[in-house]
This record gives C-alpha cells, sequence and structure tokens, in this order.
C-alpha cells in the first residue's frame, strides 16, 4: 500500500507523455471476473450455400485460367508513354 502512494500524484498515477502526446494508463482490475460459459452454437445457424457461376456454360477454373508468368506481366509496370507536347508561346505585351 505504501509503495502505491509513492507513484500516486493527485491520486492517480502521473501521465505518459511520448512525442508530445500524453498516453492514456488504463488502470488494472483488481476483481477477477468470473469466465462467462461459452454456449454451444453449432447447428443454429444453416449453412452458407456457394453460388458457382458458369460464363457461357465455361466451367469455372478459378486461377488456373492464366499462368504465373502471364499474370506477373499483366501486373508489371508499364514503360512511360513518350507524348509529344509543343512548348506553349505566351508573348508578353504591354497593356493600352
Amino acid at each position: 500500500m505504501a509503495d502505491e502512494q509513492v507513484n500516486l500524484v493527485a491520486g492517480h498515477p502521473p501521465a505518459v507523455k511520448a512525442g508530445g502526446m500524453r498516453i492514456v494508463q488504463h488502470k488494472q482490475p483488481t476483481i477477477e471476473r468470473l469466465p462467462k460459459d461459452a454456449e454451444d452454437c453449432t447447428g443454429l445457424t444453416q449453412p452458407v450455400v456457394v453460388n458457382v457461376m458458369s460464363i457461357s456454360g465455361a466451367p469455372v477454373k478459378g486461377n488456373s485460367d492464366y499462368t504465373p508468368q502471364a499474370a506477373q506481366v499483366a501486373h508489371s509496370p508499364k514503360p512511360p508513354a513518350h507524348i509529344l507536347t509543343k512548348p506553349q508561346i505566351n508573348i508578353q505585351q504591354p497593356r493600352k
């Protein structure tokens, strides 16, 4: 009890600052809560049915449609497109 009184400032632990921001020190629970009994939830809901789609009658293969090399080429960075633009000419003329 005496050790806790030494660390307390105004009845609570002092504020801790890191990077100019206060960090909240949460209180430790003194009373242990009894764990609630876990209820058996099996069989309460129906299993989810996954809809299988077929495009124009072809079976869906998933990721086997494209090889890893083809996917790598498709996701590789594109070369920059060189677009020629004419410089804009701005002639400074005095006002009337």
